[in-house]
């Protein structure tokens, strides 16, 4: 979309839509344009929540930039209409947006695209690398809130500042409780298992149906959505947080190690059938590579065959 307009005219449109002069009438033009993408009214369920972002995450499709780091432009809007800004200038990674409603305050939330990551800062000065098809929302009082909270769908890396509230992350059933510390959270339908993986500090976990849990850095937390069951193992951090750097280079590490981090880097399930060793060692080196690249590769080096059934599904077979 991005690609039809003369660079002036997409200027001259960016200096307007920032410019705090009318800003309710360029409100009320994006709010039209979310208008537009449903004909009807609809509630605020979980669902209609995906709806939204999916829409979102179409719009963004395609978008490709070279470094982890992303700019986002930041006005108040409703979520998609700030997608349809998005894809007019063709803007990075990630968007943030402020979406309005009938109460005293509003969320804020910030989505990456099915094929891209992100890095964004919360007010509170606390950094988060979202991978991709993600999305963080908090509301607009986080400032002032006794307690930090978001919410989290999908995959997240968090390095939370301190600042004497406790942080919260919400991801589905779980609930993660910190002061200050670094963890990664994923909860995403493509997996049955939702992952808490402390790096440093300390984080305490609970959620429906598991019993309060306190992690120590190295300690990883599985829960199982299905059984409603959790357990507790120490992990290589390294393998669950290395998605958020733009190169990775596994030298020498198992097939089974190095499909966890391919995992977490692209959001896939990875099968394997047949007589595939997961111990035998491989060296790979990952920068910008598509997904479909780099399991090609792997299915070299391995010497198996490549299935990509979907978006989210790979097999590998011997």
């Amino acid at each position: 979309m991005s690609g039809s307009f003369p660079d002036e005219v997409k200027l001259a449109f960016g200096s307007w839509l920032t410019d705090p002069e009318d800003q309710q009438e360029k409100e009320d033009a994006l709010y039209s344009e979310w208008e537009a993408l449903s004909a009807r009214d609809i509630s605020d369920s979980t669902l209609e929540r995906r709806r939204k972002l999916n829409l979102i995450h179409r719009h963004m499709e395609g978008e490709k930039q070279k470094t982890l780091r992303s700019r986002f432009m930041s006005f108040v809007a409703v979520a998609a209409a700030a997608a349809l800004i998005a894809g007019f200038f063709g803007l990075g990674r990630g968007i943030r947006s402020h979406s309005n409603t009938p109460s005293a305050t509003s969320e804020v939330c910030m989505v990456t695209s099915s094929n891209s990551k992100g890095e964004f800062q919360l007010p509170d000065g606390t950094s988060v690398w979202l991978n991709i098809g993600s999305s963080l929302s908090y509301n607009s009082n986080f400032e002032k809130a006794s307690v930090r909270e978001v919410k989290l769908d999908g995959e997240a890396y968090f390095d939370v500042a301190k600042d004497g509230r406790s942080f919260v992350v919400n991801a589905g059933d779980l609930q993660v409780s910190v002061l200050g510390t670094r963890f990664a959270v994923r909860h995403t339908p493509l997996y049955e298992r939702d992952q808490v993986t402390l790096v440093s500090g300390s984080v305490r976990v609970k959620g429906e149906g598991i019993q309060a849990v306190t992690l120590s850095p190295g300690e990883q937390l599985s829960y199982d959505r299905l059984l409603g069951d959790s357990t507790v193992r120490t992990v290589d951090t390294g393998d669950y947080v290395s998605w958020i750097r733009s190169q990775i280079s596994l030298e020498d590490c198992t097939l089974g190690k190095v499909i966890e981090n391919l995992e977490h880097r692209y959001r896939v399930k990875v099968s394997t059938l047949g007589d595939i060793d997961l111990d035998q060692h491989i060296t790979l080196k990952i920068n910008d590579e598509s997904k479909e690249k780099i399991f090609t590769v792997l299915s070299f080096l391995a010497d198996c065959e490549l299935r990509i059934i979907d978006e989210g599904n790979i097999v590998l077979i011997r």
